[in-house]
């Protein structure tokens, strides 16, 4: 049996104790890995990169517990959110008229935008971006800029 046949039927082919439940649902994460910066590499502080942000998703990101990239660490900062915070971050961004990024993986949610004030003095590219990288099962979020 081909693969994609055996995917698109699993019961047809796996024993009935193979899960408990066996209607599919979409997987939604518990948890999502918020990583934000400038789009320059350059390196500036990542009290002045929240800063940038309303006041209320600056809070929300500050109250998340910081944690490392998955991916190239790079000039980010990252927090770990419930998916609770995470989709009320989203609502400030959305709110605050911030724009959606579409970059390389749709499968994730990335917001640019360019601050009122430049992020650091001289001739830099002043976006900033913000990304929400589900964690997965495994509990290894994804990493969208490796492709």
């Amino acid at each position: 049996m081909r693969l994609d046949a055996r995917l698109a039927d699993p019961a047809s082919w796996l024993p009935a104790s193979a899960w408990v439940n066996r209607e599919m649902k979409a997987y939604v994460p518990s948890t999502f890995q918020v990583c934000y910066g400038p789009t320059a590499s350059i390196h500036v502080s990542e009290n002045r990169i929240l800063s940038l942000f309303p006041a209320p998703a600056e809070d929300l990101l500050r109250a998340a517990p910081e944690t490392h990239a998955s991916n190239d660490p790079g000039p980010f900062g990252c927090r770990d959110m419930t998916t609770e915070v995470a989709r009320a971050l989203a609502q400030v961004l959305d709110d605050a008229g911030f724009d959606r990024a579409p970059f390389v993986n749709t499968s994730v949610l990335d917001y640019a935008f360019e601050p009122s004030v430049a992020i650091a003095p001289g001739p830099i590219e002043n976006t900033v971006t913000i990304s929400f990288e589900p964690y997965l099962p495994h509990g290894k979020a994804i990493c969208s800029p490796c492709g």
